[in-house]
């Protein structure tokens, strides 16, 4: 029986078995159980739409699942007098370094289970919907993410609420803007407006829940194959991610005052590259760049130079990894490691050094990332910093 053919969310079992990285295949064990869930983009789906996959804050790939129309009140965030130990976000340039169910979890140690000053919260806390009850409010970036996709939520949403495009409203995050102020973003605006207002402010409530996606690493020939990974293309698939072995220390990026037009400008932090890391290298080796001499040491990007050249155990087709990228490196650094069976530039010795990425800030600076804390930020191009180089495989559309 193929699996379209199987009923969603019915029981049914199955011929399996296992493999095992020392033992190989295990025999054949029949009435495996295991239950069909149909997940994806625009996928209406138990507990609401579907949308994904992304990469949160955690460094966790999950699908996000957005509350249908009809379990979205309008409400209060908060008192404006309760320091909530949530992240003081000047604006959201800097992105929130929590999740949205993170930032739950601290209004929940200093209000308690019942949520009695937080109506916002409260509501995503209490929220029981078609047999899922783990909703959160979610943060600054992860409302982009439902804004972006507001017009696929909406095609999905058979719940007979007011859509996104009927109920052009304001939609609290759970980020903060100091004590009397939290982030909002208005969908009739777009994916790029968030602005903050005062706690005590009546806007709508979009809980949220997410299913996440295990991430896996394993030794391959070329690298460290990490992932499932959501890349700016959409496609989803896995990095390959050269071992300890294959990363150098003390790189340029180059072309320091050279303004990359084919390369996105990105001044904030919280925006993805919208182009993956194997487009940005192919523009950086180009033609066009590869023979600038930016008088500061550098003739074209050496980073994605030394990228683009790499061999390694008959593998090639590397590129210097998008901040994105690096972020999810960073995020699965451990993972990673515990599978790497080479030495030299392992994320131990590395320390508190920063990482190239192949994403621009600005004709002068690039995004980066400390190999300790796995923080992404911005330098000049013209400093010697670690370099990662990277392959992927692609997996699905």
């Amino acid at each position: 029986m193929v699996s379209a053919a199987l009923e969603r969310g019915k029981k049914h079992y199955a011929w399996a078995r296992q493999k095992d990285s020392t033992r190989g295949w295990s025999a054949w064990v029949g009435g495996v159980p295991f239950i069909t869930e149909v997940i994806g983009h625009g996928v209406r789906t138990d507990g609401g739409v579907a949308i994904g996959p992304h990469l949160c804050a955690d460094g966790k790939v999950v699908w996000f699942i957005v509350a249908p129309s009809s379990q979205r009140i309008k409400t209060q965030w908060g008192p404006t007098t309760v320091n909530t130990g949530i992240e003081d976000l000047a604006n959201d340039t800097y992105g929130d370094p929590n999740t949205g169910e993170a930032n739950l979890e601290k209004i929940r140690a200093i209000d308690g289970p019942t949520f009695s000053q937080f109506p916002a919260f409260k509501h995503c806390a209490d929220l029981s919907f078609e047999g899922c009850a783990d909703y959160f409010l979610p943060n600054v970036d992860e409302l982009r993410w439902v804004v972006a996709a507001k017009e696929i939520i909406d095609a999905a949403d058979d719940s007979g609420g007011n859509l996104f495009s009927v109920w052009k409203e304001h939609y609290w995050s759970s980020s903060e803007n100091g004590a009397q102020a939290a982030f909002i973003r208005q969908p009739e605006l777009g994916a790029a407006y968030s602005t903050w207002y005062n706690k005590g402010s009546n806007y709508y409530v979009v809980p949220c829940r997410r299913q996440i996606i295990p991430v896996t690493a394993e030794r391959v020939p070329g690298g460290i194959k990490v992932g499932p990974y959501p890349d700016a293309d959409g496609k989803l698939g896995y990095l390959i991610v050269a071992p300890a072995s294959q990363r150098t220390a003390n790189i340029k990026l180059g072309l320091y005052a050279t303004d990359v037009s084919e390369l996105d400008n990105i001044t904030d932090k919280s925006t993805p590259d919208s182009n993956t890391g194997l487009y940005n290298t192919s523009v950086l080796v180009g033609s066009s760049y590869n023979s600038i001499n930016d008088n500061n040491g550098s003739i074209g990007s050496p980073a994605a130079n030394l990228c683009a050249n790499l061999t390694f155990e008959e593998q090639s087709g590397y590129f210097l990894p998008n901040k994105d990228e690096l972020k999810f490196i960073l995020a699965n650094k451990d993972l990673i490691a515990s599978v790497d069976d080479t030495t030299g530039g392992d994320f131990a010795t590395m320390g508190s050094d920063t990482i190239w990425t192949s994403s621009e800030q600005s004709n002068t600076q690039a995004w980066i990332g400390y190999a300790d804390t796995g923080v992404i930020w911005y330098g000049a191009k013209y400093a010697a910093r670690w370099v990662i180089p990277c392959r992927r495989i692609i997996t699905g559309a």
